[in-house]
């Protein structure tokens, strides 16, 4: 009787530790760092060592989204450019579980040719405190032989070059893109190549897949959602899954 009452306090405890483990983190609200130019959302009230390393690796972004804007409008007064402009958007995709996501945008003009955007995720492991690890979350079979690009200037910033992920987000191209010009599934069905960012969405319930394209066809490249199901038959991480669908049901 008494191993039953304790299987059964042990179970309690693990279904609380998950309830908690799977509630949404709180996030500080959005507020701006210079005008233009959005600051991340920290953690509020961070309660472990791994909220504050998050929060400690945010803060130097701020400063440096401060440094990179400066030195882009000294670029555009030199070049004689009238209204550079450096700009940059922080919206979060996913405040937990396992995983705290955030889709940067950064919009520039500093006396080229043209402005130019640029999109790119900064994703956390909310078990370590440190920039995802995907080789613990996708299978082998998908990644291949990736190489990982890991920007330190960006906290961890990871790009990856997979031809599996390349083939991924082809087979969805097509259906979710919807991309007017013809020549766009063209444009990406040769860029295996190039490197892909991707991303937890809860709003999605999925992992989002994108590549870098040259500016003059960059208006081709559009996230691809991998939804959950797919993500199961493909041998990802029931970690993973099960996270993202927490995620989704949470909102």
């Amino acid at each position: 009787m008494r191993r039953t009452y304790v299987l059964a306090a042990v179970s309690i405890v693990l279904i609380v530790a998950w309830t908690a483990s799977a509630a949404p983190l709180a996030l500080a609200r959005a507020t701006s760092i210079s005008s233009h130019i959005a600051a991340f959302p920290r953690i509020t009230a961070p309660r472990d060592e791994v909220s504050a390393r998050i929060n400690a690796a945010l803060a130097p972004l701020d400063l440096a989204a401060l440094r990179v804007a400066a030195e882009c409008l000294g670029e555009a007064r030199r070049a004689g450019a009238a209204g550079g402009d450096w700009g940059r958007t922080v919206v979060v995709t996913m405040k937990g579980p396992r995983l705290l996501s955030f889709l940067v945008t950064d919009s520039y003009f500093c006396g080229g040719a043209h402005p130019d955007v640029e999109a790119w995720p900064l994703v956390f492991d909310l078990s370590t405190g440190q920039p995802v690890d995907w080789t613990r979350f996708l299978p082998r079979a998908l990644l291949g032989k990736a190489t990982t690009d890991i920007d330190p200037d960006t906290a961890g910033r990871i790009s990856l070059a997979s031809p599996g992920l390349h083939t991924l987000y082809m087979a969805g191209y097509g259906a979710q893109a919807r991309v007017v010009d013809p020549e766009c599934r063209d444009v990406m069905a040769d860029s295996d190549a190039a490197v892909a960012s991707i991303w937890p969405d809860a709003a999605n319930g999925g992992l989002m897949v994108d590549f870098d394209v040259p500016h003059v066809v960059a208006a081709c490249a559009v996230p691809v959602v991998i939804p959950v199901a797919h993500l199961k038959a493909l041998g990802a991480s029931p970690d993973l899954t099960a996270a993202l669908t927490a995620a989704r049901a949470s909102r």
